[in-house]
């Protein structure tokens, strides 16, 4: 069976592209699965790229540089009949696949994953005006419809969240249980810090559903309670940065927070953190936090929205995986995580978010649920 990823974005910031990568990889390392699959990237070549390529998997690039442009349309028609799917597994469709798709290949049975809940969903003091751009775009995905044989959720939380009927499912991200190994240079040498410094800190994209303001605030809370304590962010900006440095500077802890930008090496990184840190507002399924988990780093997350209602749930039925308080608890998750770093209880806690885990993330438990959705999705043809 041929299936055919499809997605926009080429960059492994984003947590659809390790998704992506971590499930394309492991149906090549196991081809007596039966299942061909090939990654479509609406963008040109980037990180995804050489992640996917160095790992087997096929990929082919429509190099636009949005998913409106008319490059798209032709580049993918070029790539259905080179590879003639089976079945198409749209993570992300550019507007133009959307275009060809509805008006020629009808034919080709269509999955479809919900990766998250948008921030315009959410409403209230999230939710933005909606500018003329995008309700043009809404028209032309109106007019222009493609209908799927299965809604996939990422989790039940966001599948609760959009009332998913009767037949979709929630599958969530899955994890490769293999050790990411320290880096080369340990974060405490980078730093040129002492061996002994607790340091705590999050890897993600500087953006609005990450609510930065609030892993801000906790960091700095620790800092000034633990004087020899350090926190470290590792990812992008979308935002503007001032109002995060202003919350920094009201702490005076500027010499031990450290904006270290998008790093492809945070995975090793974050090997060195004494606790990972997530304050979003809303995740599908937060990648970062479960890799975090895979790998016996102690975590401390807020129950927000979609895939964070999940993890709580485990948390509280199955736990304790972590620190978990209810969304907007900065306080009370810096005085936890103090006590935590204070009491050296943070290994117990990873060990058991560990197992936790790989009961619920690892790829064969998913693989299989991906298998029957397929096989399921082709059978109705």
């Amino acid at each position: 069976m041929r299936i055919l990823y499809l997605i926009t974005n080429n960059s492994l910031a984003d947590g659809i592209a390790r998704h992506i990568l971590n499930i394309s990889a492991y149906f090549v390392k196991h081809p007596e699965l039966g299942i061909e699959i090939a990654v479509c990237i609406a963008m040109p070549p980037g990180d995804l790229t050489t992640s996917l390529e160095s790992a087997g998997v096929r990929v082919y690039h429509l190099n636009g540089t949005s998913g409106h442009s008319f490059k798209i349309f032709w580049n993918f028609r070029k790539v259905i009949k080179d590879f003639k799917p089976d079945m198409i597994h749209s993570h992300v469709m550019a507007l133009m696949e959307r275009v060809y798709l509805s008006l020629f290949r009808r034919g080709i049975p269509i999955v479809g994953t919900v990766h998250g809940i948008t921030m315009e969903h959410l409403g209230g003091k999230f939710a933005k005006p909606v500018t003329l751009k995008q309700k043009i775009e809404r028209s032309l995905y109106h007019l222009f419809s493609v209908k799927t044989k299965k809604t996939i959720y990422i989790s039940r939380g966001v599948q609760d969240f959009y009332h998913g009927d009767k037949d979709s499912v929630y599958i969530y991200n899955p994890m490769e249980f293999q050790e990411v190994l320290p880096h080369k240079n340990s974060l405490h040498k980078i730093l040129e810090i002492s061996e002994d410094s607790p340091v705590i800190g999050t890897a993600c994209r500087i953006s609005a559903p990450k609510d930065p303001e609030a892993f801000t605030e906790v960091m700095c809370m620790v800092l000034s309670s633990m004087p020899t304590a350090h926190a470290v962010v590792c990812g992008s900006s979308e935002e503007n940065m001032k109002s995060l440095e202003e919350i920094v500077s009201k702490y005076n802890v500027s010499e031990r927070f450290h904006w270290m930008g998008y790093r492809k090496d945070a995975p090793e990184l974050v090997k060195d953190f004494d606790c990972f840190v997530m304050t979003s507002v809303t995740e599908g399924l937060p990648t970062a936090l479960l890799e975090a988990m895979a790998n016996k780093i102690p975590v401390a997350f807020m129950e927000t929205n979609g895939g964070m209602k999940d993890i709580a749930e485990i948390h509280r039925t199955e736990g304790p995986i972590g620190i978990c308080v209810d969304a907007g608890e900065c306080e009370k998750m810096a005085q936890m995580i103090i006590e935590m770093l204070n009491q050296k209880t943070g290994a117990a806690l990873a060990e058991r978010a560990y197992t936790v885990c790989k009961k619920h993330f690892s790829m064969p438990v998913v693989i299989e649920k991906l298998q029957k959705v397929y096989i399921g999705s082709v059978n109705q043809q």
